[in-house]
């Protein structure tokens, strides 16, 4: 905790200095990012940092106390993400993930273990064979009961995922969920759900951006940084929520402020819940 907070001192003592004859840079890299949260009645903060603009290691903290921490690792000759490892201090819920890629870049498998004991919980396998979509078959392992599920991802004509239909053990529908797009911005997210074989519910979220908001370093390409330039891969971690050349204003119940440092890269972002506060990060850069 004071480490973390040692962290935070230093960066508003930086933001306090002036220089009128400061030059802007162009070019950062991320040296930490601080998180607030408000989660109820407990209080959960964390502290990421990072090496060669990529998260390396992020602790967690529950009302002042270690609670977690995470290893992120990455293949030595590509740079990509290639395990993700997840361990709580009392050894609850931990989990250690691998990931694989092939001759493209695209993720090929994602197996996902219980920490403590090493038991297969997940595999996940990408098929690209089929022209036009991608095919995901995911074995799930609960408590030595096996469950397969399929999920398929069309392509648009840019190669790109815009709908995505998930079926059930029995091959039937489960959900369908499409987004559309305004050039190659998300606009909005249609998830519809199936009752034998029924479409029920559906709901719909829309994306508004700040586009006046220059763009500038790694900040909200974290993801594409860990998992290389393909759009599919990054939307397999991240759903359709990927915002990487502008800066989110709202979608679903939530909203977005950034503050900007002289250099204009984002220094603090905060997020809003039904208009109240819910998380604070907070960049400091090399």
């Amino acid at each position: 905790m004071k480490l973390r907070l040692f962290y935070f001192a230093t960066f508003v003592a930086l933001m306090s200095c002036s220089d009128d004859d400061y030059t802007p840079l162009e070019t950062k890299s991320i040296k930490s990012v601080t998180t607030f949260y408000n989660d109820g009645d407990e209080i959960k903060d964390s502290e990421t940092f990072f090496y060669m603009d990529l998260p390396a290691k992020r602790y967690v903290y529950k009302n002042g106390q270690d609670f977690a921490s995470e290893w992120f690792r990455y293949d030595a000759a590509t740079m990509y993400l290639s395990s993700y490892n997840y361990l709580q201090e009392n050894r609850e819920d931990s989990l250690d993930k691998s990931i694989y890629y092939d001759e493209e870049g695209r993720i090929k498998t994602i197996y996902i273990y219980d920490y403590t004991p090493q038991v297969v919980l997940y595999t996940n396998t990408y098929d690209y064979s089929v022209n036009g979509e991608i095919r995901l078959y995911q074995q799930k392992d609960d408590n030595s009961v096996i469950t397969n599920q399929e999920i398929q991802y069309s392509l648009n004509s840019m190669g790109d995922i815009y709908k995505i239909t998930a079926f059930d053990s029995n091959s039937d529908i489960m959900y369908v969920t499409e987004a559309e797009y305004t050039g190659d911005v998300l606009t909005s997210v249609t998830k519809t759900e199936y009752q034998d074989g029924i479409s029920g519910q559906q709901t719909t979220v829309n994306y508004n951006y700040n586009t006046s908001l220059e763009v500038k370093g790694s900040y909200l390409n974290l993801t594409v940084s860990q998992l290389g330039t393909n759009n599919n891969s990054i939307l397999f971690y991240n759903g359709f929520e990927v915002f990487k050349d502008s800066y989110i204003q709202a979608y679903s119940n939530k909203s977005f402020d950034y503050e900007l440092d002289k250099d204009n890269f984002p220094s603090k972002e905060t997020v809003y819940l039904d208009g109240n506060f819910t998380q604070k990060n907070i960049i400091t850069y090399k």
